[in-house]
């Protein structure tokens, strides 16, 4: 399935969009004409021959079944690493240092074929006039990150189970995922599982026995309103000590977890630690210290990723994706901020060291790189190459037709969620390369 390409984007004279919006000019890539040939080759083989071998796998009759790839793909995978896709692991190469380039292939799926789009992140069904910002990809400097190979994710997770647990945007990541599997398998998955505001969601694709859940716990420790250790309820309550239940219970269950967390800790909040009130977050009429968000933020995140692994019956590899940047302008999303660019920042452009965006990554690296095992923990890092992406947005193109005069009330801008197609398939490249690193 292709997706035509409508609109790329407006650059000038420069190669650059305006306002040091990047639209990198074709010509300056020709320098890596082989290498792409050769990494086009590469992808295009490896996947027939994967289709072989699946085509003669013999399906795990309950989750978690054998881990071990045959000798022959694993031969196969490690070739095409050490010839033409250097990682982290295997080359020392960064894929966080390079810039999205111009992409004619486009995504592998699209609103029409997919049905798995919640209506806020359906840009194009809701009316958005361009679809340039699905047509390009991230290109590290010194290597390739591979497009997403369905066959390989399959042979990896074939009789398995991955959760993504978060908020929305955790959501918005699974959901780009399930569009990426359907259109590729020719599979429709089985919903089997939801509560009453579909917050827990269980997937089930039949023909390989995999499965993926999506749990709402945007803070991953557990948090309640209701009345607790003698403060009234409607005060938020946040255990900085104590993983969420709602994810915890189903631990044995998980071979690949998908944590994420960032924007709920900004709402109010008490902070309780060994179940003692020990500051807040904004909390007027409460005679006690404000710690502030960052302090909840960190404690929590420490907890996660040092617990998790020693949690009894948790096998798996659980991958923390790194804080989600917004691209409000003009204002925030309750007073008028919006984000109308249609094409990526220049590759130079950074986070700005005072935002709120740099703070939540930074958190989230110190605490990382501090894991004294970090073999059963990895880091998907996708702040930096997403802050680039201010034209991924839904904007106000959250609703159907925001600007048409049958619309009614006021539109409002998203600049925080992920259009479907759009920059987010990208973390699911990294994922699936961080899945190859780490079970392989």
């Amino acid at each position: 399935m292709t997706v035509q390409r409508l609109d790329p984007g407006s650059p000038d004279s420069s190669g650059y969009g305006h306002d040091g919006i990047s639209a990198p000019v074709s010509n300056a890539k020709l320098l890596h004409h082989k290498r792409l040939v050769l990494v086009w080759a590469l992808m295009v083989l490896l996947p027939l021959a994967l289709v072989r071998l699946s085509l003669f796998h013999v399906y795990p009759e309950r989750m978690g079944g054998d881990r071990n790839l045959s000798a022959e793909l694993q031969q196969m995978i490690q070739s095409v690493n050490l010839s033409a896709l250097p990682s982290h692991r295997s080359g020392g190469c960064d894929l966080l240092q390079g810039e999205w380039i111009p992409d004619e292939v486009g995504p592998t799926y699209s609103n029409e074929t997919c049905n798995h789009i919640q209506g806020h992140q359906n840009c194009l069904k809701n009316g958005r006039p361009d679809n340039g910002y699905m047509f390009w990809r991230w290109k590290p400097d010194d290597c390739e990150l591979p497009r997403f190979n369905t066959t390989l994710f399959i042979e990896l997770m074939r009789g398995k189970l991955m959760a993504f647990v978060g908020d929305s945007i955790a959501r918005n990541h699974m959901q780009a995922l399930l569009c990426t599997l359907s259109q590729a398998m020719i599979e429709k998955p089985i919903k089997t599982y939801t509560d009453e505001g579909d917050r827990h969601v269980r997937w089930w694709f039949p023909s390989n026995n995999f499965t993926v859940s999506t749990f709402w716990s945007p803070y991953l420790a557990f948090q309640t309103d209701d009345e607790s250790h003698g403060i009234e309820k409607g005060h938020s309550k946040l255990f900085l000590d104590k993983l969420d239940p709602v994810w915890l219970a189903n631990i044995t269950q998980f071979d690949v977890l998908i944590l994420s967390s960032g924007q709920w800790f900004f709402k109010n909040n008490l902070f309780f630690q060994n179940n003692t009130l020990i500051g807040c977050h904004h909390c007027p009429g409460f005679n006690i210290t404000n710690l502030g968000f960052y302090f909840a933020y960190r404690e929590i995140l420490k907890h996660v990723l040092v617990e998790l692994p020693k949690l009894q019956g948790f096998k798996g590899l659980a991958i923390l994706r790194s804080f989600s940047p917004d691209h409000f302008e003009d204002g925030r999303w309750d007073n008028g901020g919006s984000c109308k660019r249609t094409v990526p920042f220049h590759p130079n452009r950074t986070i700005p060291t005072d935002s709120l965006t740099f703070e939540m990554h930074r958190i989230q690296r110190e605490v990382y790189d501090c894991l004294e095992r970090p073999d059963r923990v990895a880091m998907v890092d996708v702040t930096q190459i997403s802050y680039l992406r201010p034209d991924g947005h839904p904007g106000p193109y959250r609703n159907f037709q925001p600007f048409s005069k049958e619309f009614v009330g006021h539109v409002q801008n998203d600049c925080l969620h992920w259009c479907i197609p759009g920059p987010v398939d990208t973390w699911n490249d990294m994922v699936l390369e961080t899945m190859r690193q780490r079970l392989i």
